[in-house]
C-alpha cells in the first residue's frame, strides 16, 4: 500500500465527512452527528499525520495506532456511559461536554473502522465522494 493511494483515501474521506457535516449543520437540532462527523475529521488529521512523516507507509504500525486510539475512545465512551447510565432510576441529562465527548469519540472509532477496513484492502472510497450531495432534495425540500 502506497503513501499516494492513502493520502488520496484521506482527501476522499475528508470530503465525504464534510458533505455530511453541512447535512447535519442544517437537520441536525441536537448537535449529536456534527460531533459525530467531527470525530471523523480528528482521526482522518490523525492518520494525515502518521503517514505524511514516513516515505514508507508501515501499515501494521498504523493499525496499532489506530487501534490505540479506539482503545482510549471505548473507554472514554464507558466513562461517561457510567455516569449517566449506571443507576436505571438516573434522569441526570449528559452535560454538553460529556456529549461532545460521547459522539466525538464514537466519529473517531466510526471512521477507524473504516481505515482499518481500507488498510486491510476490504474497502475504498471510490471518486463518487467528491460529488456533493444536494441534501434539501435528499430531505424532499425542493
Amino acid at each position: 500500500m502506497n503513501k499516494k493511494f492513502l493520502l488520496e483515501q484521506l482527501n476522499r474521506a475528508k470530503f465525504c465527512a464534510l458533505d455530511e457535516l453541512k447535512f447535519h449543520e442544517k437537520y441536525d437540532k441536537f448537535n449529536t452527528w456534527m460531533h459525530h462527523e467531527n470525530g471523523h475529521l480528528e482521526l482522518i488529521g490523525l492518520i494525515r499525520d502518521w503517514i505524511s512523516h514516513d516515505e514508507v507507509i508501515d501499515v501494521k504500525n498504523i493499525k496499532k495506532l489506530i487501534r490505540n486510539r479506539v482503545k482510549f475512545n471505548c473507554d472514554t465512551i464507558k466513562e461517561i456511559d457510567k455516569k449517566y447510565y449506571e443507576d436505571e432510576d438516573a434522569d441526570e441529562e449528559m452535560s454538553e461536554d460529556d456529549n461532545f465527548l460521547y459522539h466525538f469519540s464514537d466519529g473517531m472509532n466510526c471512521e477507524a473502522g473504516v481505515f482499518l477496513r481500507i488498510l486491510n484492502k476490504k474497502y475504498y472510497y471510490n471518486k463518487g465522494v467528491y460529488i456533493p450531495t444536494n441534501w434539501d432534495e435528499f430531505m424532499g425540500n425542493k
